[in-house]
């Protein structure tokens, strides 16, 4: 059992150790500020809801004991906060890197990675002699940009054997 202030003091401290940071309770700005520039946008957006959750829980608390001489355990707060934020990741977007995995391992989510590539089977058969294979379907945009210039290249051939044939 603890006082508003022990509560809160007791929360920022556990989730700061959770995240491997320290918080400037200051400001709320300055609170949400303290969220590592190198996290993905998938874990900032988790840390700002987990920040809003703590938060809230530290309201309540101090609502509860105020106007309910209630009495607020640290850790039933904690799990409100670790429950809350479970069901707040499903909404977040984006996607976690590995070097991030023990931060989510510390707050009991799961992490949100990329697939994996597809790769397709391709079979190219040798075109026949005197014949010129061309891709024209520009499947290579921007893989490099050059790769691209099929339906260019086609476009050439074709003005050049209209000319050459009449």
């Amino acid at each position: 059992m603890r006082n508003s202030s022990n509560v809160a003091s007791h929360l920022w401290t556990w989730f700061a150790s959770l995240l491997g940071i320290s918080f400037d309770c200051t400001s709320i700005i300055i609170v949400y500020q303290s969220c590592k520039d190198s996290w993905t946008e998938h874990v900032r957006h988790l840390a700002f809801a987990a920040i809003t959750h703590v938060f809230h829980s530290i309201w309540m608390a101090r609502n509860d004991i105020q106007y309910n001489n209630a009495r607020i355990y640290v850790q039933a707060a904690k799990t409100k906060v670790l429950t809350a934020l479970a069901m707040s990741a499903k909404l977040v977007e984006g996607y976690t890197y590995s070097a991030e995995l023990p931060l989510l391992h510390n707050l009991r989510l799961q992490p949100k990675l990329r697939n994996a590539p597809v790769i397709s089977l391709v079979l190219w058969k040798e075109p026949m002699v005197h014949l010129l294979n061309v891709n024209t379907d520009r499947s290579v945009i921007g893989t490099p940009p050059s790769a691209a210039r099929g339906e260019e290249f086609f476009a050439i051939i074709w003005h050049l054997s209209e000319v050459v044939l009449g």
